[in-house]
């Protein structure tokens, strides 16, 4: 077989020859190592959507051509041969930017704008599928893009413009410009009612769409023939058959090589798990398995193809059988729907999903295959899935945190034949996430067999089986142990009665019958309210695109990592504790490789050095803690070169929670408290004393954009220029100045200082999770007293905040969580004591309310759970508290700051009042009554909840 080594594609419509590429390398990496730096790298798993991008291909046998947007994080370079590429920066640009491009940046859809390219080219993908796509359809091809600090309403405004049921008037494939809306729930143009007012400034014109108007596929590349591939880099070999013989040729020679098609799966092995594939076959051009056939008796899949190819035939397939045979295309395709994201459905493939055996696949409880059916020399060609017999039923069911790009907490799938008497002939009953791999339950269908269907005492035994077959210890992987074990449960009584409607065995209660079916969430809808600008104002009150916003939505703001690379610039890579806690027992020299230089920190100049080196005897406090750096001519070699450390640690014992650290005492010795009246006198006036504890937990960033910084040495006056992507920049000047000792204005980091160069470095997602803070996990432990009528006469509180190994903005946070715990409510009597937990773990910092959050859960929780033991309405109570509370005095006496302060302007209690009427919230609570009352599973709830700012952040510091 002979192998050429030239990768050719087109890329944003220019031909590209690339003689023996890396196999390493992505096509992320690639494109932004030639400048197009508008696609992101968010999270390097194809879990974000930030490095979004666009795939064209060719089918000779359909004559067709595909466009799939994809994760380019994962995409292998060297699998886009006889493809074209498109990146943010081929479809448009400020001065002439694509109407996707547009529509985003004047309808507010960006804030950052680091996750903005993605989303623009899911919806180009769409749109070049579909120019003419429904709500539904716009808004689901976001399910792979997270947006962390826009919003997503905005950026849902602006796709549904280009929908056709949203604010246009036909199905043409593009609408003219002043049919176009504005993509607002209440726009004028869903009633052809105009519901503006005069802004004083032009309305939006959009630019018109026009999908004629698109980039081509390249007509070379219709008339490309593939031959067979071989690459090779330092580590991995990369062959690239075209036909099923050469594949088999290639797999007898290399038994152990992995084939791969997608790289969803391997290329996270390869980068998170350290699992080495030295061999690799890649089988995405091979026509043999991505063929498919409908049979008399079923469905033939090609093994490669991909989960969205198979989403297709299966909905062809519910066509083109009869409505009998079709249940378990159906199910599958139902299934499929919530598989994953856009970008990996469009890229994963059934075969690797079935050999990957994970324990929560989505296709396995269906397909009840295993990868122990094939040995090393084997390949999956075909998937054979038959059709159904009259009396036959499946149902697939899956319950994630998330509805959308999420992984099963438990799944399964379920199917049952039946006689014409509503007996078991046979079934089977698969469930993943419920051990290692899927698994079926063996007593169960045996139980089950030639029992009557519809009998409710069979039924309870079976349950009480499924029980016993499943007994998950509480120290599962991925916890919850007991849920999971409920949805096992809930999931064979939907099966249960949704056969039994479906058989039309037996009447069913119609508390229950309503409860079958899945919950439909519908398309979002989301109204903005712009107040009206004063008379004569140009700027302030009216909704202005921010500056940024087109740069953000070509691809053409740069951030930080997007600064091309300087002359003699290196890569810095953070190397960090493995430990909770732990002394480190050897000099930690990091290991010079070829160009790479040590940070050595006894030469570090300045007043902070003891905080930075990595010595013996130095202690470590928290996992993710930073060592050292590690500094090499490519961010490559210098990730590989940190691996290579070796520290030898003595483990010392640590405390990670809060209860650990109230058992061993262990605090930072800021205690705030506040107090009003007398507690113990308010416990003795109450007619109930409750006690409880209410919790918050710890909440992750996720700003897109990891910490990333470049440091130029300048070559006099010892100045240095920081360019970074924190929010302080003072902050960083100040502290920089410390380390090195010099003065603010000639401020980056220790390794520019000792090499003399400008050195990189970006946090990978995983490394900045692991080292950065998040919001601070409280305990709040409470007790409570109330008169027979509600009143609330005394309230004492300990809250505990999980700090983390320092104490960072702590006091701060935990001073704002107690302020505000006291939510709208007078309370007479209250004493409240704050506790700052020192644990072993990344130090918590600020957050989005910056404890407020905290306090005010922990307060309506107490509130919940005392209606509840009480035997009143949670809704009565607060109201109840508020009319109480016609003269309110806040509750602030604390050293230092305000003494107690009597708000004379009291009119909460009105406007609470007022906002139960216009809302409706009597009627709608009788509504939600009776629904509650008509399902037996299912259930809606109503909530008004008062809830104030009070004093402003510098208060509490």
């Amino acid at each position: 077989m002979n192998f050429g080594n030239k990768l050719h594609f087109y890329l944003n419509g220019s031909s590209v020859e690339i003689d023996n590429p890396d196999p390493d390398i992505t096509l992320l990496n690639y494109v932004q190592s030639i400048g197009l730096t508008g696609t992101k790298l968010g999270c390097a798993e194809g879990a974000c959507g930030a490095c979004t991008i666009m795939i064209s291909s060719y089918d000779k046998k359909s004559d067709k051509i595909s466009h799939i947007s994809t994760n380019a994080c994962l995409t292998p370079l060297c699998s886009i041969d006889g493809k074209h590429v498109v990146t943010i920066e081929g479809i448009g640009n400020v001065k002439n930017p694509h109407p996707i491009q547009e529509r985003l940046a004047l309808l507010h859809g960006s804030q950052c704008g680091f996750c903005t390219p993605g989303v623009v080219m899911s919806l180009y993908s769409l749109l070049r599928n579909n120019p003419n796509p429904s709500e539904e359809e716009a808004e689901g091809c976001f399910d792979g893009n997270l947006c962390r600090c826009t919003g997503y309403r905005p950026i849902l405004d602006a796709a549904k413009t280009f929908a056709n049921n949203t604010c246009v008037e036909n199905n043409r494939p593009y609408e003219p410009q002043e049919n176009v809306g504005c993509g607002k729930a209440d726009c004028c143009k869903l009633n052809n009612v105009d519901t503006t007012f005069n802004h004083n400034f032009s309305q939006i014109n959009f630019k018109k769409y026009d999908p004629t108007q698109e980039l081509i596929f390249p007509p070379s590349l219709m008339k490309y023939v593939p031959e067979p591939l071989h690459f090779y880099g330092s580590k991995t070999k990369w062959f690239r058959p075209v036909n099923l013989n050469q594949l088999l040729s290639l797999k007898s020679k290399y038994p152990n090589a992995t084939l791969v098609s997608g790289n969803t799966r391997i290329g996270i092995e390869i980068k998170f798990e350290n699992i080495k594939h030295d061999i690799q076959i890649y089988v995405g051009d091979i026509p043999e398995l991505k063929s498919w056939e409908f049979k008399d008796d079923g469905l033939s899949l090609g093994a490669n193809m991909t989960i969205f190819q198979v989403q297709t035939v299966l909905k062809e397939a519910c066509n083109h059988y009869k409505s009998h045979q079709i249940q378990i295309f159906k199910a599958l395709s139902e299934n499929l729907e919530r598989f994953a994201t856009t970008q990996v459905r469009n890229s994963s493939t059934l075969a690797g999903n079935i050999i990957t055996n994970s324990s929560t696949s989505d296709l396995i409880p269906l397909l009840l295959s295993s990868k122990n059916c094939r040995e090393n020399f084997e390949i999956l060609e075909k998937i054979f899935i038959p059709c159904f017999n009259y009396g036959q039923y499946v149902r697939a069911y899956k319950q994630s945190k998330r509805y959308d790009a999420d992984n099963a907490i438990a799944n399964a799938g379920l199917s049952v034949s039946l006689d014409d008497n509503a007996h078991v002939q046979e079934a089977s009953f698969s469930f993943g996430g419920m051990s290692g791999v899927v698994i079926r339950a063996p007593k169960s269908e045996s139980f089950i067999l030639g029992k009557k269907w519809s009998d409710e005492d069979v039924l309870k035994q079976l349950i009480e089986i499924l029980c016993e077959e499943f007994q998950l210890s509480f120290s599962v992987t991925g916890g919850m142990a007991t849920y999971r074990k409920t949805l096992v449960i809930g999931f064979m009584n939907k099966f249960w009665y949704d056969v039994t409607k479906s058989a039309k065995i037996a009447a069913i209660r119609s508390d229950i019958e309503n409860c079958i079916g899945e919950i439909n969430r519908g398309v979002s809808k989301g109204i903005q309210t712009i107040g009206r600008p004063e008379k004569g104002n140009k700027i302030v009150g009216k909704p202005i695109y921010h500056v940024s916003a087109m740069k953000q939505t070509t691809g053409e703001a740069v951030y930080v990592d997007d600064i091309p690379k300087i002359e003699g610039e290196l890569y810095g890579a953070l190397v960090t504790s493995q430990k909770a806690h732990a002394k480190i027992l050897n000099n930690c020299y990091l290991i010079c490789l070829n160009s790479i230089d040590a940070t050595q920190a006894l030469n570090i100049p300045g007043s902070l050095f003891e905080k930075l080196i990595c010595r013996i005897g130095f202690y470590l406090n928290y996992t993710g803690q930073i060592i050292g750096l590690i500094v090499a001519e490519t961010k490559k070699i210098a990730q590989e070169a940190k691996d290579l450390v070796k520290i030898e640690y003595e483990e010392l014992p640590h405390i990670l929670t809060i209860e650990e650290a109230i058992e061993q005492n262990s605090f930072f010795p800021m205690t705030p408290q506040l107090a009003r009246g007398d507690v113990e006198k308010g416990f003795q006036d109450s007619d109930y004393i409750f006690e409880g504890e209410s919790r918050t937990g710890a909440q992750e960033h996720f700003y897109m954009e990891t910490n990333v910084a470049l440091v130029i040495p300048k070559h006099e006056d010892d100045e240095f220029e920081v360019h970074s992507g924190a929010q302080d920049p003072f902050e960083i000047q100040e502290k920089v100045a410390e380390v090195l000792g010099i003065a603010n204005n000639k401020v980056v980091t220790v390794g520019a200082w000792h090499l003399k160069k400008p050195i990189r470095c970006m946090l990978d997602r995983s490394e900045d999770i692991i080292i950065t803070g998040q919001r601070h996990p409280i305990l709040g432990r409470w007790k409570i007293g109330l008169t027979k009528d509600g009143k609330i006469l005394a309230v004492d509180t300990e809250f505990y905040a999980n700090a983390g190994w320092s104490s960072d903005m702590s006091m701060a946070i935990l001073r704002a969580c107690i302020y505000s715990s006291d939510g709208c409510y007078y309370i007479p009597n209250v004493r409240l004591i704050g506790h700052i937990c020192k644990t072993n773990i990344h130090s918590h910092t600020a957050f989005r309310g910056f404890g407020k959050p905290q306090g005010l859960f922990i307060l309506e929780s107490m509130m919940s759970e005392v209606a509840e033991r009480m035997g009143i309405d949670v809704n009565e109570l607060r109201s109840d508290i508020l009319r109480l509370s016609r003269k309110r005095t806040s509750m602030l006496k604390v050293k230092r700051h305000l003494k107690n302060q009597t708000l004379e302007n009291w009119y909460l209690p009105s406007v609470y009042q007022q906002v139960k009427e216009t809302s409706e919230f009597e009627k709608r609570r009788k509504e939600i009554d009776e629904f509650n009352s008509n399902n037996k599973w299912r259930k809606r709830g109503l909530a008004l909840i008062p809830t104030n700012f009070g004093v402003s952040i510098p208060i509490f510091i």
